[in-house]
């Protein structure tokens, strides 16, 4: 199921151009792309798992944390886990962040984090409608309107790089790393 319907987007001013149909599909393709990038959708206590490269004293996650559920270390690939306890290390929720501790101590080669996500729908669903925007303006093309003593042009974006850059700001937005 969708973060939005088609019939919400357009009561917030976006995809009034586009049919039901055509509309869904941009909200389904849009929507494909963040869950790509950050990960499924928030879901209610059902937590996520994240493989990350170890090597270092903090560990960063897609995602804000709301718990940790249990972290598994690999000290090279092939190797039987070693599960963590809570003791060895800590979480930093609203940066995404774990540190191993004690604090001089380095995470392992490759490291499994079982977690809960912190609730960004609201947020995800602001992107969402944003980008539908983007696309819709992006189809539109650019074009120029002139009358008796007036000429307006809508100039051109040839490359694509203005809808590209629109873009990754909106998808920063979800990044932690770039709040």
């Amino acid at each position: 199921m969708s973060l939005i319907t088609p019939a919400e987007a357009q009561a917030l001013g976006a995809g009034l151009v586009l049919s039901t149909a055509e509309l869904q599909a941009l909200i389904d393709r849009e929507e494909a792309e963040l869950v790509r990038r950050f990960g499924p959708n928030y879901a209610a206590l059902t937590p996520i798992s994240e493989q990350t490269e170890g090597g270092g004293c903090s560990l960063y996650l897609k995602r804000a944390i709301a718990s940790v559920t249990s972290i598994a270390e690999y000290y090279y690939l092939g190797d039987t886990a070693t599960a963590l306890v809570a003791t060895d290390y800590y979480v930093w929720g609203s940066e995404g962040r774990i540190a191993r501790l004690p604090e001089s101590m380095k995470w392992a080669r490759l490291v499994t984090v079982v977690y809960t996500p912190q609730d960004d729908t609201e947020l995800r669903k602001m992107v969402l409608i944003e980008l539908i925007r983007i696309a819709e303006s992006q189809s539109a093309g650019g074009g120029s309107v002139a009358g008796l003593s007036f000429s307006v042009s809508g100039g051109s974006d040839t490359t694509g790089a203005g809808w590209a850059s629109q873009r990754e700001r909106q998808y920063a937005r979800l990044g932690w790393l770039s709040r």
